[in-house]
């Protein structure tokens, strides 16, 4: 990491050209350069939310595969009465031009919809609407046909015959051609040109695919800039400069961009999951530029004139590391992701992942070649900082001392929450809105709930049977049970029409029997059924029963759009079928099926992904503070924000689905961040200090700034996702700002409490804390001891830097403490009347003190000569060492025992 630093140091202009090159690369995978066509696809489609192997989801392809697509598009044309000349010829117009579009299969509408009657003694396979009559006598018989036919009333005709409906369908190809050869606009150009002073609706499932398409397109153009904005609003109140508020915002761009077009690159459309990795990567992104930032400030402010290296190299030196591991921490959380059943939170992981690391990256490469290349400013310090420092460091100060007064009762009332809210958990719903993503005012809402209320339902399913033996259903006795499976489903209040086969039989008997309705049956022989689906047979019973008679499909069209209630519509249907023949098995499939079986899936992929981003954070809090008692410790603050987000779940009544239940490991990584830079930073200042109250202060003050700042930036990029259309946005963006609102309260006060007389030790201390050349052979109380171990041992105690003129030890006190030099000279003497005689000079590894550390008073003056390091050891360090690292404690004490009798055998020689 140090020569990349070193080379983005001396040559930063060269690496802002390769960041270019590779940005407008990643620009070109992104969107087509020559044409400005966007290469960036998304994919809407639910179905792939279901593993591959789930049997629900093969039997579903099979049921696609046998009776063709359940995606059709509807067109439904409202008037006051269907069966007049005027609104038959305009239905008859519709139904010939949308299906001339390039790229629609077949119409079916009631003007060529075919129907089966008997004509003489012949049987007639025909268009219902052979031609449009001007008698209003035959426009009446038509109307009754219409209305008594078992198939067309509900389906293609509303039962009142104010409504008709067009069934649009498509030739086999992806959303993404469909979206390309703008079939839904076509369509969309010709209703509006045909409505006349109709009412017109367009719903289903290819129709809400391309809005959706469209919305989450418009959402992303006009979330991501103000995202942006927002957080540049906060960076110039928090900087005060236009450094402060441009490279973090450029750098984040250059992440966001690089991460995208990754994605194209490897040909991966945006699913309904991973279209929030922009905002998302743009909200969070920022904070790791801003750490950089911000501590180049602080080291031009404290430290301007650093010899041979740069105020950027020095900075990034010091915040390098933590930002890295902070960076993992969160990568670890959407890391946890891919572990849960369903390929696109699996692949919102990824992207995430590779996103994170990404705006890492450019944080620690990107961010410091732009501050060499811009050069020192003329201004020094933050601004902003230093005219906020007052009452910020005030709050902090009354934050801190609060939380020292009143741990026990933080502790309570943490307890009690976290209680509290898991009561609350348990009313969790899980479910997805499907059209609920839709605002109620939106077009796309208005026109699916006309049509659900106009034609019974705009939700179709399937039910299918299937029989144990060939030619099954040609048998009169499995067509009754068909049969009575619909008049059961036609019972249900949730549904609005069913067809299958049966309908198709029972007119090709009724056809051949004069249209006797006396007919409109089942036949009672076999041979009679067999030779009725022969003589009857046309295209559009192939929808209803496979080749060989062995599959049966009913259609369901349901008005029910609420997943709960479509998985209790689902459950009484499976029960009813439970009372079929042994030869008979039946299953519920569809898209809206598929969906809700989606949910079991959302639960399960949950506790995978929540728990493996639980169990990996924890051991990255472990390896990270080398304890594991520690790590816990440190994961506490952050599960309570979890607690938080699954409590406000049950509360608000907002359904757990798979774009909402991705916020808990997502807060989890992003909030243990901040804990992990409080943890570090007070670990430091209690050292530093030795007083446990002005560590907690000066850890709040310092870490609460950029967390509070950085919180504020996040919450509202959150906040913004509320503007969006879709209402699953919103939600996300709400719960997301209260989750991480609630875990920046929990670090003002929780994490301070629990911190407060936990002495810690970070891994990227004992990598990088300086103890001099070969500390195990130059320091004698280090003997024995690996260079990470004698870190330990330094972290464990404290380090202190004195300056020369400054008497360490004064003759007579009391001190259970000793010193070990690690750099610098001391001068040891006693008085001696009115003056004093010097004993020696102590350098590099002598250890001072010794005699009071096991409760003696002070045998000696210790003044320092030079500018000095000590490490400053007490009973109460070694006991703490004894208990997190005892066989470090154990070379430590004999160690300490040589001293002392190397001490004795000097002192006993010098009396001889």
């Amino acid at each position: 990491m140090n020569s990349i630093l070193r080379f983005t140091s001396a040559h930063p202009w060269l690496v802002l050209l390769l960041t270019l090159g590779l940005t407008a690369l990643a620009g070109s995978q992104i969107v087509d350069l020559r044409t400005g066509e966007l290469r960036l696809e998304i994919d809407p489609s639910p179905n792939r939310f279901l593993p591959a192997e789930d049997e629900a989801k093969i039997f579903y392809d099979l049921v696609r595969k046998v009776f063709g697509s359940d995606e059709t598009l509807l067109v439904v044309l409202g008037t006051e009465d269907v069966f007049t000349r005027e609104n038959l010829e305009r239905l008859d117009r519709m139904t010939k031009r949308i299906g001339s579009v390039d790229g629609v299969h077949h119409v079916v509408s009631l003007t060529n919809a075919i129907n089966i009657r008997g004509v003489g003694d012949d049987l007639e396979i025909a268009p219902f609407v052979s031609r449009i009559p001007d008698d209003p006598e035959e426009l009446a018989r038509l109307r009754r046909e219409a209305l008594d036919h078992p198939i067309f009333a509900g389906n293609l005709v509303s039962r009142d015959g104010r409504s008709a409906a067009l069934l649009v369908y498509f030739m086999d190809f992806t959303d993404t051609e469909f979206i390309a050869r703008g079939i839904d606009d076509q369509i969309g150009e010709i209703v509006e040109q045909e409505r006349g002073d109709a009412l017109t609706w367009i719903t289903g499932t290819p129709h809400l695919k391309v809005v959706q398409i469209r919305m989450l397109f418009a959402d992303l153009g006009r979330n991501l800039p103000l995202i942006l904005v927002v957080g540049m609003i906060v960076l110039a109140f928090s900087f005060r400069n236009l450094r402060g508020v441009f490279l973090p915002a450029l750098t984040v761009v250059v992440a966001l961009v690089w991460t995208m077009g990754i994605a194209a690159w490897i040909g991966r459309p945006l699913n309904l999951v991973t279209v929030l990795v922009p905002p998302l990567l743009m909200i969070l992104g920022l904070a790791y530029a801003v750490h950089v930032v911000s501590e180049y400030y602080d080291t031009l402010h404290e430290e301007p004139d650093g010899g041979n290296e740069s105020v950027t190299v020095r900075a990034v030196k010091k915040v390098g590391l933590p930002v890295l591991l902070t960076g993992l921490t969160t990568a670890a959380s959407f890391l946890a992701l891919m572990l849960s059943p369903m390929a696109p939170i699996r692949e919102m992981g990824l992207l995430a992942l590779v996103g994170i690391l990404i705006a890492v990256v450019a944080s620690l490469i990107v961010t410091p070649a732009m501050l060499e290349a811009l050069g020192p400013p003329r201004r020094t310090g933050h601004a902003g900082q230093e005219a906020q420092s007052d009452w910020f460091g005030r709050f902090a100060a009354r934050a801190a001392e609060f939380n020292l007064r009143n741990r026990t009762g933080i502790f309570v009332a943490c307890a009690v929450f976290g209680v509290l809210a898991l009561v609350a958990a348990t009313q969790i719903r899980v479910g997805t809105e499907h059209i609920g993503t839709f605002k109620k005012d939106h077009p796309t809402r208005i026109a699916f709930e006309a049509v659900n209320e106009r034609l019974g339902g705009a939700n179709s399913f399937n039910v299918v049977v299937q029989a144990s033996y060939p030619n099954a259903f040609k048998e009169p006795a499995n067509l009754r049970e068909l049969e009575s499976i619909q008049h059961w489903l036609d019972g249900q209040p949730e549904i609005g029409a069913t067809t299958s086969v049966v309908d198709y039989l029972k007119l090709i008997n009724r056809g051949f029997h004069g249209n006797d309705p006396n007919h409109l049956a089942i036949p009672e022989s076999r041979r009679l059924t067999g030779q009725l689906f022969f003589f009857g047979a046309n295209d559009e019973i192939e929808n209803f029963v496979d080749k060989s008679y062995r599959m049966a499909n009913v259609v369901v069209r349901a008005n029910v759009i609420d997943s709960d209630r479509i998985l209790d519509l689902s459950e009484r249907i499976e029960q009813r079928l439970e009372q079929l023949p042994e030869h008979l098995k039946g299953t519920v499939t569809g898209n809206p099926i598929l969906i809700n079986r989606m949910l079991e899936t959302v639960v399960r992929g949950q506790v995978l992904s929540l728990g493996g981003a639980l169990i990996l954070i924890y051991i990255i809090l472990s390896l990270l503070f080398l304890s594991a008692r520690t790590g816990l410790i440190a994961l506490i603050p952050n599960v309570l924000p979890i607690a938080a987000f699954f409590g406000a779940l049950g509360v608000s009544g907002v359904m757990l689905s798979p774009g909402t239940s991705m916020i808990a490991s997502m807060a989890l990584g992003v909030a243990i961040d901040d804990t992990i830079h409080y943890f570090a930073r007070f670990n430091q200042d209690a050292k530093r200090f030795a007083n446990e109250r002005l560590a907690t202060i000066s850890a709040l003050r310092a870490v609460g700034r950029p967390v509070t700042y950085t919180s504020i930036a996040i919450c509202l990029g959150f906040l913004v996702l509320t503007t969006s259309e879709l209402s699953n946005f919103v939600e996300i963006g709400a719960l997301g700002a209260f989750t991480l609102a609630f875990a920046w309260l929990i670090d003002f006060t929780l994490t301070p409490a629990l911190c407060s007389g936990l002495r810690v030790v970070t891994l990227w201390d004992t990598l990088t804390l300086d103890l001099g050349h070969s500390p195990s052979t130059s320091i004698p109380l280090f003997k024995g001891l690996s260079t990470a171990q004698a870190r330990i041992l330094a972290l464990m105690a404290s380090l202190r830097r004195v300056p020369a003129g400054q008497r360490l030890i004064r003759m007579g006190d009391e001190g259970r403490e000793l010193w070990v030099i690690i750099d610098g000279k001391l001068r040891v003497s006693v008085p001696r009347g009115e003056g004093e005689i010097e004993l020696g000079t102590c350098t590099r590894g002598d250890v001072i003190g010794e005699i009071a550390f096991f409760g003696q008073r002070r045998s000696a003056n210790v003044d320092v000569v030079e500018d000095s390091r000590l490490l400053r050891l007490t009973p109460g360090n070694l006991a703490r060492l004894g208990r997190r690292y005892p066989r470090i404690a154990t070379q430590v004490l004999s160690n300490l025992s040589e001293v002392l009798a190397e001490r004795l055998v000097k002192t006993t020689s010098r009396l001889r």
